[in-house]
């Protein structure tokens, strides 16, 4: 990716995007990302591990375990922040209603 569409791409995921959820389906969300919060933090580990391993000659085993490990961390700590909001979110809507 050249330095060009790095930087659409930057400001492409900074746009801020609406969704209007039904109750029931913002409680499924939330749900889903506690449920699946133990699954990434596994996925980041396995490669984060995976990523300490080495060939014979000192060079990484698996090519790109470390870049899907800051995937994996990235996503992370993404999950948590939408989390937040949502989690936020909620309590205004049960303090309006």
């Amino acid at each position: 990716m050249n330095v060009g569409e790095e930087k659409r791409l930057q400001e492409w995921e900074q746009k801020k995007k609406t969704v209007t959820l039904t109750n029931g389906q913002w409680s499924s969300l939330t749900m889903y990302l506690n449920m699946s919060r133990a699954y990434r933090e596994d996925e980041k580990n396995a490669w984060e591990k995976l990523a300490e391993e080495l060939d014979e000659e000192g060079n990484p085993k698996f090519k790109h375990a470390a870049s899907n490990a800051e995937f994996w961390k990235k996503m992370n700590e993404t999950i948590k922040i939408i989390k937040t909001k949502v989690d936020d979110e909620s309590c205004k809507g049960q303090q309006e209603g």
